[in-house]
C-alpha cells in the first residue's frame, strides 16, 4: 500500500462535508519562502457526540527545492482527518490519519481536552492533544522507533470576531533511542474578516523538519480565506 491518502484523508473530510452543520475553508496562502499554496478545511458534527475535522494541504515548491519535479504544479501534499468523540464538553477521543507525499502514512489514537476562554474583549478556546503512538499504514524497513506527540491548538476572536489569532504547534519524540533532535512544528496565525465568509491572513511557519527537502524552516505566508 503506497500512501492511503485519498483512501483515508479524502473520505474524512467528504463524510465532513455531508455534516448538516459543516464548515468548509478554502484558503489560498504565498509564501515568503517562494512557495504558493492551498489549503481545504472541513469540519462538523457527523451524529450526536461523534464528529469529524480535516485538512489537504497543496503546495508548489519553488526557491531551493531543486531536486522536486514539475515544480510549476502542486506536487506536494499533506493531508491530516480524524473523527472524534466527545466524552464530555471538554475531553474528546479520536483516531486521525496523517499522509504526504514527503512523510509515512500513520494512523495516531488521541485524546484531547479543550479549554474555553472568555473575557471582556475576546473569547476563544485551547485545546491539547496528546497522541501517545504512531502506527504505520504502510510497511516500514526497518520498523521505526516508537513515537509520540503532543499538539497545541488555540483560536481567539477579538473586536467582535472581527480579528482573530489561531495556530497550531506540535512537538514529536521518540519513546527510544531519542537524540537532541525534536521535530517542532508551528504556525500561529492573524486573521481579520473582511465580510461573514471571507478573511485576509497572515501566517509564520516555523517546521525543522523542511531541512529534508532543503527549504529554510522558517517562513511568513499571507493568504485568503473564504468560508462555504
Amino acid at each position: 500500500m503506497k500512501k492511503v491518502f485519498i483512501a483515508a484523508i479524502a473520505v474524512v473530510i467528504l463524510m465532513a462535508a455531508q455534516a448538516k452543520a459543516a464548515t468548509v475553508n478554502l484558503i489560498g496562502y504565498y509564501d515568503s519562502r517562494d512557495m504558493e499554496s492551498v489549503t481545504l478545511k472541513v469540519y462538523g458534527p457527523l451524529s450526536g457526540k461523534v464528529g469529524a475535522w480535516g485538512f489537504i494541504d497543496m503546495f508548489t515548491p519553488r526557491g531551493e527545492l531543486e531536486d522536486v519535479d514539475n515544480e510549476a504544479d502542486f506536487v506536494l501534499y499533506y493531508g491530516e482527518g480524524n473523527i472524534s468523540y466527545s466524552i464530555t464538553p471538554n475531553w474528546q477521543t479520536a483516531l486521525e490519519v496523517n499522509d504526504g507525499n514527503l512523510a509515512p502514512a500513520v494512523l495516531r489514537p488521541q485524546i484531547c481536552y479543550w479549554l474555553p476562554v472568555d473575557s471582556q474583549g475576546f473569547n476563544g478556546r485551547i485545546g491539547i492533544k496528546f497522541n501517545p503512538y504512531r502506527f504505520f499504514l504502510q510497511e516500514k524497513d526497518p520498523d521505526p522507533d516508537p513515537e509520540g506527540q503532543v499538539v497545541l491548538v488555540w483560536r481567539f476572536n477579538f473586536l467582535e470576531d472581527k480579528i482573530f489569532f489561531e495556530g497550531v504547534a506540535d512537538i514529536n519524540w521518540a519513546w527510544e533511542n531519542q537524540d537532541n533532535f525534536y521535530p517542532f512544528f508551528t504556525e500561529p496565525q492573524l486573521g481579520v474578516n473582511l465580510s461573514e465568509n471571507t478573511s485576509l491572513l497572515v501566517e509564520y511557519r516555523y517546521n525543522n523538519l523542511n531541512r529534508l527537502i532543503q527549504e529554510p524552516d522558517q517562513g511568513w505566508a499571507f493568504g485568503l480565506e473564504v468560508r462555504f
